[in-house]
């Protein structure tokens, strides 16, 4: 069978779990390239190949997970993020673009501050800690998340990569024994729990715990502004990721305690980053008493 009609047999069947035919033919692209271990531009060159029968089979088998509508990255298993991949399961969030630019972002940080000391809240996959150690391999790089299957990913996925980090299970500050980062930076559980219920089924298939921010969406950033006294170095600065329509609600948890505030919007035009420059410790005390 030649590429070309592999890609029509499923888009075919992807169809029935996409929500139109030009995404039903990206994902049989995406499904074809990592098999054959290939950007798409080589790929539009194969079209006219023939495959492997063994091949097929596996792109069949996929096509048949991706039914029962499982994240086409999980049937994968493994997604890109930042020209790297990294292995992803039903225990962490699959990497989205948007957390890319948050991780460019804490990238230039560190890069431009000469930052010695970082830390990833909620690390899921370990994609933001793992591309911060090997852009910037002068820094130490920590990472911690509650989940301790999540946590087994990302060792996982910074031993395949080559990356030094310490990782930490632990609910937000609470284990972490470390201090005085020069860079905390964080892609929380951001969506309220009635929206989580409204999700799409592909959705909903990853991690709940990586998800749900509570009922307005801002329990962790609650708690964060709350626990950042005595971990964050004075001077130090916050990134972090948010829902597009939290822009001015996420910045006022953290009023007084940073020198400045700004919001980055995404490629698409949405507030979606967060990035709080020049801590004040006093003022973090205060707020952590309340």
């Amino acid at each position: 069978m030649t590429l070309r009609a592999q890609i029509k047999r499923l888009r075919q069947k992807l169809i029935n779990v996409c929500e139109s035919d030009d995404e039903a033919v990206f994902e049989a692209r995406i499904i074809m390239s990592a098999l054959l271990s290939c950007d798409f531009t080589s790929l539009l060159l194969m079209m006219d190949d023939e495959i492997p029968d063994d091949i097929s089979a596996k792109a069949e088998s996929i096509a048949a997970e991706r039914l029962s509508h499982s994240p086409l990255y999980y049937c994968l298993g493994r997604a890109p993020f930042c020209g790297r991949e990294f292995i992803v399961n039903d225990s962490v969030l699959i990497p989205r673009p948007e957390t890319e630019e948050l991780a460019e972002k804490a990238t230039y940080y560190i890069k431009n501050r000469n930052a010695r000391k970082a830390l990833d809240l909620c690390t899921g996959s370990g994609c933001i800690a793992v591309t911060l150690k090997l852009e910037c391999p002068s820094a130490d790089v920590f990472a911690s998340d509650l989940s301790a299957a999540a946590i087994d990913t990302a060792k996982r996925n910074a031993e395949a990569l080559g990356a030094e980090i310490a990782f930490i299970k632990s609910d937000l500050f609470g284990s972490i024994a470390e201090s005085d980062f020069e860079l905390i930076v964080s892609n929380p559980p951001y969506i309220d729990t009635k929206s989580c219920n409204e999700l799409s089924e592909d959705v909903k298939r990853e991690p709940t715990l990586a998800l749900d921010g509570g009922a307005d969406g801002l329990d962790i950033y609650r708690r964060i502004a709350e626990g950042i006294s005595g971990k964050l170095a004075e001077g130090g600065a916050l990134l972090l990721e948010i829902g597009y329509d939290q822009g001015k609600t996420v910045p006022k948890l953290f009023d007084g305690m940073f020198d400045s505030a700004s919001v980055i919007k995404d490629i698409s035009g949405n507030d979606r980053i967060v990035m709080l420059c020049g801590f004040k410790p006093d003022k973090g005390e205060i707020l952590s008493g309340r």
